[in-house]
């Protein structure tokens, strides 16, 4: 039976197979939301159907939820209402998780009473790298399943966690074979199929060990110190992790919707979004040709040794990318290398590195080496015809882009609309790239502390 345009229910002895094909990640949109809600209903409706197995078509199972609602609003059924349908489903359900089992995805597969996986997929909840926390009760059912710690973990850093390690959490019940997925996760509703078998839901858990837990928090936040102090969505997710030790699960659920909520409206993660949809973006301009690749970059430049310079060249430091500062007078250099030291210096006390790493960070101040470098980051606060290129040109060598350099990017809000010319009449080429200044600029290798732009020949 077909239902919407990307979900489809077919009954296969006792067990209702629901089957999602949307492409390219199975994101959890709207049409997929509203497929998946029918198609329970259906489902808990006939009385033939004992068990239900969740799987889905093509190279992963669910993969997150479509981000773009986030700021527009999310069609009915959101996923909370599907996931509170699902979870007072009288019927056990089976989730068959392959490829990267993300965000939400990981959340309705966590709602399931059995979780079967291919030994090669992983999974996770990212959201934090959007600001954001898990909004689905994936900080109240991670916990009862993998325990404080590794909730912590995975929610606060949105690393992927792999197969084996998903098994040995608790987050999965099973591995198979990746060709013998839908099978195993079969034959498992088969058996859950048989009439008074009990439902297996995290909701109806608490999390282990209450005392012992709340001190795994306690221990979790005095190790990340000042990490993630000025972040929010951390110490959200902290919070609600809290609540799911502290309270029961539905006014957990509560709890955390209140976080996500509020995180929706934070500048940190409108922010975080905003770059999301930009560098996604990028990708898709027209004066990138479709055969553009990535530009190998191994050793950077800096003109300019002040705030913005010495900034960017920490984070290529910080990225492993061999860079060098210049600057017109040896005293301006001196007193942007001295901030540069009293930076990495403050990190050292803090415990945050380990001061052999902040003797290999520190730039080298050599302007000659200019002459072997794939990248030039010129930082000048006046419009950019006028200095920059004056830079460039008498202590540089404009030469060197036009010979030897892979690229020169300048601030985007130095570049004057009208001049697309360097004041020699030489056109700007394909290696000449703008940047935003506050964001500074990580090429091949960048920082993602520092803001990102990947450099693209062609």
């Amino acid at each position: 039976m077909r239902i919407g345009d990307v979900t489809t229910l077919t009954i296969e002895g006792a067990v209702a197979v629901i089957r999602t094909d949307s492409p390219p990640v199975n994101a959890l949109a709207a049409p997929v939301r509203a497929g998946l809600a029918e198609a329970l209903r259906v489902a808990v409706a006939d009385p033939t159907v004992g068990a239900i197995l969740l799987t889905c078509v093509g190279r992963t199972f669910h993969a997150g939820a479509d981000i773009s609602e986030l700021s527009k609003g999310a069609a009915h059924p959101t996923l909370t209402e599907l996931l509170a349908d699902l979870d007072a489903c009288p019927k056990p359900v089976v989730a068959a998780m392959h490829g990267t089992t993300l965000g939400g995805g990981l959340e309705l597969a966590l709602t399931a009473d059995l979780r079967i996986a291919a030994d090669d997929s992983r999974c996770g909840l990212p959201e934090v790298k959007l600001g954001l926390i898990p909004g689905a009760g994936g900080t109240q059912r991670l916990p009862r399943a993998a325990g404080v710690r590794a909730a912590l973990d995975l929610i606060t850093s949105g690393r992927h966690a792999s197969a084996d390690e998903a098994l040995r959490l608790g987050i999965v019940d099973r591995l198979v074979p990746a060709a013998d997925l839908e099978k195993a996760a079969l034959e498992a509703a088969i058996q859950l199929a048989a009439p008074g078998t009990a439902l297996r839901r995290l909701s109806r858990l608490s999390v282990a060990e209450r005392d012992a837990s709340l001190a795994e928090i306690d221990a979790f936040v005095a190790r990340q110190g000042a990490h993630n102090a000025r972040l929010n969505a951390p110490q959200a997710a902290i919070r609600a992790v809290r609540a799911s030790v502290t309270r029961p699960f539905a006014e957990g659920i509560a709890a955390e919707r209140a976080e996500f909520v509020a995180l929706l409206a934070d500048p940190q993660s409108r922010a975080l979004r905003h770059l999301f949809f930009a560098e996604r973006a990028v990708t898709k301009s027209r004066w990138i040709r479709a055969d553009a690749r990535p530009i190998p970059v191994s050793t950077v430049g800096i003109v300019g040794a002040g705030t913005m310079g010495g900034g960017i060249a920490m984070n290529f430091a910080a990225a492993g990318v061999p860079t060098w500062i210049f600057d017109t007078t040896q005293e301006m250099l001196d007193k942007g290398m001295g901030i540069i030291k009293k930076n990495y210096a403050a990190t050292v006390e803090k415990g945050r590195r380990m001061l052999a790493d902040v003797a290999d960070a520190i730039a080298k101040e050599a302007a000659e080496i200019f002459a072997q470098l794939d990248a030039v980051q010129g930082i000048v606060f006046q419009r950019f015809p006028l200095r920059a290129y004056a830079i460039l040109n008498a202590r540089v060598g404009w030469r060197f882009l036009n010979d030897q350099l892979e690229l020169a990017a300048v601030g985007t809000n130095l570049i004057d609309d009208g001049h697309r010319e360097h004041p020699y009449g030489q056109p700007i080429d394909r290696r000449f790239m703008g940047v935003a200044p506050a964001g500074g600029v990580g090429v091949g290798r960048g920082a993602h502390g520092g803001g990102r732009l990947s450099a693209l020949a062609g």
